[in-house]
C-alpha cells in the first residue's frame, strides 16, 4: 500500500501473505479484528489499530512505521496481539484518540523492538514462554592503544 488510507470493515480476515504499509500511507481497522492474524505486516506508515483488539501474524518495519489508534473512540484500551514476533523499528503510540492506550501482547517468537520513541502507556504482556526484547543500540568498542 503506497499513500493514503485503506479502512478495512469486515472482520476475521484470512488473508496469508505480507501487509506492506508504505511510508505516508495508513491502514486503519474499522472493527475489532480487522487485520489478518495469518499476515506478517511490515508497517513504514501507519497501523491504526482503531481503538480496538487486533491480532497479526508478525510485525516488522523501518523508524518511519507507527502502530497506535489514530481513529475510533475511547474510553478503551486497543490490544495489538503479534503470534510470532519480528522486528520493528518505528513508535508504538497510544496516538490520537482521547482516552484509548495501546498496549501489546506477544503470544510466540522473539518482537525485537529498536525504535527509541515508544510511548505505550499500557504495561506490555507476553504470554508464557515467549520474550518480548527492547534491543537498545550497541555502545561503540573501545579501541586498542
Amino acid at each position: 500500500m503506497v499513500g493514503g488510507t485503506l479502512t478495512l470493515t469486515g472482520d476475521l480476515n484470512t488473508y496469508s501473505g505480507v501487509t506492506t504499509i508504505g511510508s505516508g500511507a495508513t491502514l486503519a481497522a474499522g472493527v475489532a479484528d480487522a487485520f489478518s492474524a495469518n499476515s506478517a505486516v511490515t508497517d513504514d506508515g501507519k497501523l491504526d489499530l482503531g481503538s480496538a483488539d487486533q491480532t497479526i501474524y508478525a510485525l516488522n518495519g523501518t523508524s518511519t512505521g507507527q502502530v497506535g489508534s489514530f481513529s475510533g473512540t475511547g474510553p478503551t484500551t486497543a490490544t495489538l496481539t503479534v503470534s510470532d514476533g519480528g522486528s520493528f523499528a518505528g513508535e508504538i503510540v497510544d496516538g490520537s484518540v482521547a482516552d484509548v492506550t495501546t498496549a501489546l501482547t506477544l503470544t510466540a517468537g522473539t518482537l525485537t523492538l529498536t525504535g527509541d520513541l515508544n510511548t505505550i502507556a499500557a504495561s506490555p504482556r507476553s504470554a508464557a514462554g515467549p520474550r518480548w526484547r527492547p534491543v537498545l543500540p550497541t555502545p561503540s568498542a573501545p579501541t586498542a592503544r
